[in-house]
């Protein structure tokens, strides 16, 4: 492919994203003049827009604040939205840094803590991919 296609192909998507800009804002204004809350953007990653943290993990005394936040931010990742089996997500502590705003190291030091006590496992993978997280809704032994 030459450079005068690639820099056709990159014009033709530029104007169909902002086609679909222009489309999304008439059919939001729309729905505002009708008092319809109900329009919603697309979700393109079909991911949890809250993240659920057991009563137990909230109430346990010896784990800080912390911890029990990323607990529900690495839910948030999860595919499966209950606490009824156990929710894997894929996330890099770099994720959870830029999403918390904390140091690789504090978040680190929470996935060890949440490890250590039950509420997490944590399979590496290496390679620059992101970790497997394995969320325990009960605290394992």
């Amino acid at each position: 492919m030459t450079n005068q296609e690639k820099i056709i192909q990159a014009r033709d998507k530029i104007k169909r994203d902002r086609a679909l800009r222009v489309e999304f804002k008439a059919k939001e204004k729309e729905a505002e003049k009708q008092n319809e809350s109900s329009f919603k953007f697309p979700d393109e990653r079909k991911e949890p827009l809250y993240g659920k943290v057991p009563q137990a993990l909230l109430r346990d005394s010896k784990i800080e604040p912390g911890p029990k936040v990323l607990w529900g931010l690495v839910h948030t990742y999860a595919e499966m939205k209950d606490l009824k089996g156990i929710p894997t997500a894929f996330m890099s502590a770099r994720t959870g840094m830029g999403n918390l705003g904390m140091s690789i190291w504090t978040i680190w030091r929470w996935i060890k803590i949440l490890k250590n006590n039950g509420w997490a496992k944590i399979e590496k993978q290496g390679q620059g991919k992101p970790n497997i997280v394995h969320l325990y809704s009960r605290k394992r032994g």
